[in-house]
């Protein structure tokens, strides 16, 4: 068995679908890959610290003190680890009224008093103009203004309200209104929670507001850089939204009807993390249960993600509903080009206003996940995104780790030399696992003792969800979710297209030439292969979505999941 060097997770542009994963302070300057022992000096590796003083056995999230970890964090002096700790705090403290997020007093009165009753437009003007807003949604602005000019013209009696008006109108109406806060001109960072008062980015140091505006009006005029948009969660938008509430009572008493065994497993609602949330009264029947997500937009064809979003689904609704646009809610727009540094400050403030709401799973690919969950990537160690425990292996003399479940032959690195895993035998590790090993991180006091206790536990720094009330939350990690789309499409895609073009790099005993399976190693062969993929159009199903791109010309830039799949399994060699 060969550990090969490129299998790498999201190629092309899909690594830059989401912020860089959190990097441990530079002060404890963490190496790229996990700190490895050198080759040849595996059993000098020090044994990881004592637990800190006073340990107890912590079984939960409850446990945690973050009171205690910030202590012990300030005595290590990791910054890293402190700065997302004040970000932790602010949002365990949060509330409506805070200072941190001030908001507008009428959209204030809305989240506290949201409609109770089906709005109802009865001046038709008004309604012609929200109708033609609604339906130029993909348009440019410049549409509605052509048709506001020409309504008029027509009906002179028509009080037709300007673009920007009938916004202020549609939001007010709706209550979905952007919180808008300054952000670095690097994007770095935003200037919310803790950092809302800086003036300069404790990153990049770039300054919050244009300083030529600035000093000529002596510190008058504040003009941001740089902002990004936040939209609260609506609770109103969740409302009247049953399917959770009944299907949760016909689940039960099947599993009363058949000794705690349900007879298909075919939603959130079906599985084990829900049904006890529920049992112990996490969840009840009014409840509001959501599922973030987050990835990188590609805003322009051809060209890599340039800003970032993250929205909510409210697994409230039935699953062929909840995942439709219609449905789906946004959550914030952070604009680009730059990956965002410190992920926490953008997200805080749609965290912030979670309220009584119940967060049940965290959702993105892996580099995106990483900055939820603040845990390694994938080439580490402890690299598995749902902390299952599986230890990861190496090549001698080479810091990045494979999840390798077969032991190859004739290894004998240590730390890595278990023997085979099956894959039917392993387990989501307890959240106890993933306490404890935190206290153990933010207790190091030594580079060396720090990055090796991200080693042994695949932890960087602590979540910013565990801001989030323990008790409206499912346990970490056990809301963090496996990425299966990615997998099987753009991940296994990239890694037989490099074998299929025999770029793949391989031990020096290995022959290219031998690779029999090398079809696309003649760049003929392979625009002959993508003009075909891109002929198959005609012969595919509508239930195929639309026609493949021609790989040969898009793959790098414009392949979609889908199409990887569909590829891959379907159309490749």
């Amino acid at each position: 068995m060969n550990l090969n060097e490129n299998a790498t997770e999201d190629k092309g542009n899909y690594a830059d679908d989401f912020p860089d994963p959190p990097a441990a302070d530079k002060g404890h300057s963490t190496p790229p890959l996990d700190p490895d022992p050198p080759a040849g000096d595996e059993d000098h590796f020090t044994p990881p610290p004592d637990p800190p003083a006073g340990d107890k056995d912590r079984c939960t999230i409850q446990d945690i003190d973050l009171d205690e970890i910030q202590h012990l964090a300030s005595i290590g002096g990791q910054k890293d680890i402190l700065q997302s700790i004040l970000f932790i705090q602010a949002l365990r403290h949060s509330t409506l009224d805070d200072s941190l997020l001030p908001l507008d007093p009428d959209a204030l009165d809305h989240l506290r008093n949201p409609p109770q009753h089906q709005l109802k437009i009865e001046d038709p003007h008004l309604h012609l103009a929200i109708d033609t807003y609604l339906a130029l949604e993909h348009s440019a602005v410049e549409a509605y203004n052509n048709v506001h000019k020409a309504v008029p013209q027509c009906y002179p009696d028509t009080d037709f309200p300007s673009h920007h008006k009938i916004k202020c109108i549609v939001a007010q109406m709706s209550g979905i209104e952007s919180i808008v806060d300054n952000m670095c001109a690097e994007g770095c960072t935003a200037f919310t929670g803790d950092y809302a008062l800086l003036n300069r980015c404790p990153h990049c140091h770039s300054y919050c507001y244009d300083q030529i505006k600035y000093e000529a009006s002596n510190g008058k005029v504040k003009s941001p850089v740089k902002m990004f948009h936040t939209v609260p969660i609506d609770p109103a938008a969740a409302a009247n939204m049953c399917y959770h509430d009944e299907w949760t009572k016909h689940i039960f008493e099947e599993l009363e009807l058949t000794d705690g065994k349900l007879s298909i497993y075919d939603d959130i609602i079906t599985g084990t993390e829900y049904l006890k949330a529920v049992n112990e009264g996490k969840i009840q029947d009014s409840d509001i249960v959501l599922m973030l997500s987050t990835d990188g937009a590609q805003l322009y064809e051809s060209k890599e993600s340039d800003c970032w979003i993250y929205i909510w689904i409210i697994i409230n609704l039935s699953p062929d509903l909840r995942y439709k646009k219609k449905y789906i809610l946004p959550g914030g727009i952070i604009p680009g080009p730059n990956k965002p540094k410190f992920i926490e400050s953008f997200l805080f403030p749609g965290l912030h206003h979670l309220s009584d709401l119940f967060f049940a799973f965290g959702t993105a690919d892996s580099p995106g996940l990483l900055c939820l969950s603040s845990m390694v990537g994938h080439t580490r160690k402890n690299g598995c995104r749902m902390y299952c425990g599986l230890k990861g292996r190496h090549k001698h003399g080479q810091p990045q780790y494979y999840p390798v479940l077969l032991k190859p032959l004739n290894y004998t690195v240590s730390g890595c030399d278990h023997n085979d895993i099956d894959v039917n035998q392993l387990l989501l590790s307890p959240c106890s696992d993933y306490v404890n090993n935190l206290y153990h991180v933010v207790s190091t006091t030594t580079t060396a003792q720090y990055n090796q206790q991200q080693l042994e536990t695949g932890i960087i720094k602590p979540s910013i969800l565990l801001g989030l009330l323990p008790n409206r939350m499912f346990g970490i990690p056990k809301c963090f979710t496996p990425n299966i789309m990615h997998f099987e499409g753009p991940n296994m895609g990239s890694l037989f297209t490099d074998l299929w073009h025999g770029t793949m790099r391989c031990d020096a005993t290995d022959d290219k030439d031998s690779w029999d399976w090398a079809v696309f190693r003649d760049k003929t062969v392979w625009m002959d292969h993508g003009a075909s993929i891109a002929a198959c159009a005609q012969y595919l199903p509508g239930s195929f979505d639309w026609p493949l791109c021609n790989p040969a010309e898009k793959i790098n830039t414009y392949y979609k999941a889908w199409e990887f799949i569909l590829w891959l399994w379907g159309l490749g060699p």
